[in-house]
């Protein structure tokens, strides 16, 4: 089925859901369309906010149906600074060797397949990750 997602700003987003999926998988769904991180999604549907872990037919919600979406602020010292800081940083060093319009290709392709990567992670591989890390942070000190 199909359901429509619409940004208070105005912007919206088709997406093809089954009735069985969580609120959490719509709002991934909604992150690949839109680029709104999960963490500050907030669906809502006749005037409720949907949980994450409920799902469309939870809240008898089907084809046609229109959920709005509150984007929340971003807490200070969030992650998503250090990402746009990256870009910013990968995308001036892709114009000292690219055109314009190479970049950008570049720029999308990269986010594309970072966005691939990440999402294909197990929980498995980012716990050896973090213990990387403070492994690496405890040898430091």
């Amino acid at each position: 089925m199909q359901i429509t997602v619409k940004i208070l700003n105005g912007q919206e987003a088709r997406l093809e859901v089954s009735a069985s999926d969580q609120i959490s998988l719509v709002k991934r769904q909604v992150y690949e369309k839109l680029e709104i991180p999960v963490l500050q999604q907030r669906l809502i549907f006749r005037g409720k906010t949907l949980p994450d872990s409920s799902t469309l037919r939870d809240h008898h919600i089907v084809d046609g149906s229109k959920l709005h979406l509150s984007v929340k602020k971003q807490s200070e010292g969030a992650s998503s600074g250090n990402n746009s800081e990256f870009f910013g940083l990968l995308r001036d060093l892709l114009r000292s060797h690219f055109s314009e319009q190479d970049t950008e290709q570049v720029m999308k392709k990269f986010k594309e397949d970072f966005k691939t990567w990440v999402w294909s992670l197990s929980l498995d591989d980012i716990e050896r990750m973090a213990a990387l890390h403070l492994r690496e942070a405890s040898d430091e000190q």
